[in-house]
């Protein structure tokens, strides 16, 4: 079972990572699996159970930082912006390095004897038999690989992936595993970058307009008279007004132009002035844009890199987005729904039936639930 620690430090994650790690090694090293497939899926539950936590504990950070105020303030903000960008880099080049392992990765073949009764480690639903979490089953036949043949307490009798059984994974082949792995990166980057952006137009926003106060109170303290030349408070007004009007745009090209012009000509005024605080936050929220930019330069390259691999993934919003299938094509659509306390999983192949023309579908549900667990 995958759980979660009620602690998210860094220290006891990783910690628990590694007890998870461990406990995957020994699972499969009892059911006589290869030192390649152990080793390839104790690596992938680690990446995943890396992924969930300390995107749940950024969750929580955002959520805390959020209630303090309207608006994150312009280095807090920054510090989010660059950890999630480094995050998500690490992480993708932990699948690229996984889905290259993957290719070499042998069939699960499950040992005769090694066990031939076992307990199901997740609730999993087949064409043929649907098991529970906790469910004791007999192996009645293990000579094809990645799959059992297993016959519950109930006297029912059909076969079910193997990995499912040994390992809270929803994964048959390594394939799989890999593709799920860079469907959740995927749908959890493709969020958090919409989280992000939310938060920069807030803060964007915001500071623009508590600067334009405190730039009209230097103009009227040093006697200036604001006119069209007044090209610092021009420019925070340029800010404001996109934020406003394109407040889904992703491109923030302009606004990080705009506020290092500002920051440009902010420095060439004495500090002294009262117009250093105004300065730091020109350029925290510089550096803030300025990493969305990379992070979302980098979610565009992830995507494409999926949509034009052998085995295309593609993320739509809704179903009806899909193309029907046709020409006798196999589609494999994933739908996951996930939440602070589950992650379920749900896989569909879409295909025509080449005798009949109708449209057949075949899906099985994996779900894993998630519990609190003491530190």
């Amino acid at each position: 079972m995958l759980k979660t620690c009620s602690d998210h430090n860094p220290t006891m994650v990783e910690s628990v990572v590694q007890e998870v790690k461990r406990e995957c090694i020994r699972k499969l090293s009892e059911i006589g699996a290869s030192p390649e497939l152990t080793k390839f899926y104790a690596d992938a539950i680690q990446y995943e159970y890396e992924m969930t936590h300390i995107i749940y504990r950024l969750q929580n950070e955002v959520r805390a930082e959020v209630a303090k105020a309207e608006s994150i303030p312009p280095d807090v903000l920054y510090r989010i912006v660059k950890t999630m960008t480094k995050y998500f880099h690490t992480w993708k080049l932990k699948i690229d390095s996984l889905a290259s392992e993957g290719n070499r990765v042998p069939p699960l073949q499950v040992f005769p004897g090694k066990p031939e009764i076992f307990k199901a480690v997740c609730s999993l639903e087949t064409n043929e038999l649907n098991l529970q979490e906790g469910e004791e089953v007999v192996i009645t036949d293990s000579s094809h690989p990645n799959w059992l043949k297993v016959r519950n307490t109930r006297g029912e009798e059909g076969y079910v992936p193997a990995m499912p059984c040994m390992l809270p994974t929803p994964d048959n082949t390594a394939i799989t595993a890999v593709e799920r792995l860079e469907i959740l990166l995927l749908t959890s980057w493709t969020e958090w970058m919409r989280k992000v952006k939310t938060l920069i137009t807030s803060t964007l926003k915001s500071s623009s307009k508590a600067m334009t106060v405190q730039w009209n109170a230097y103009l009227v303290r040093h006697l200036i008279l604001a006119s069209k030349e007044d090209k610092v408070g021009v420019r925070l007004k340029r800010i404001v007004d996109f934020v406003t009007n394109c407040p889904d745009s992703m491109d923030l090209t302009k606004v990080h132009r705009t506020l290092g012009h500002i920051e440009t000509q902010l420095i060439h005024i004495n500090s002294s002035n009262g117009l250093s605080a105004m300065a730091a936050t020109v350029a925290n929220l510089d550096r803030a844009v300025l990493c969305f930019q990379t992070f979302y330069s980098q979610w565009r390259q992830f995507r494409k890199a999926l949509h034009d691999a052998p085995r295309p993934i593609k993320m739509v919003d809704q179903w009806d987005q899909l193309r029907r299938a046709s020409q006798c094509r196999h589609f494999k659509y994933y739908e996951m729904k996930m939440t602070l306390e589950e992650l379920e999983t749900l896989e569909e192949i879409t295909y025509l039936n080449s005798l009949t023309g109708e449209l057949m579908t075949s899906s099985g549900r994996f779900r894993r639930e998630s519990c609190e667990e003491e530190a």
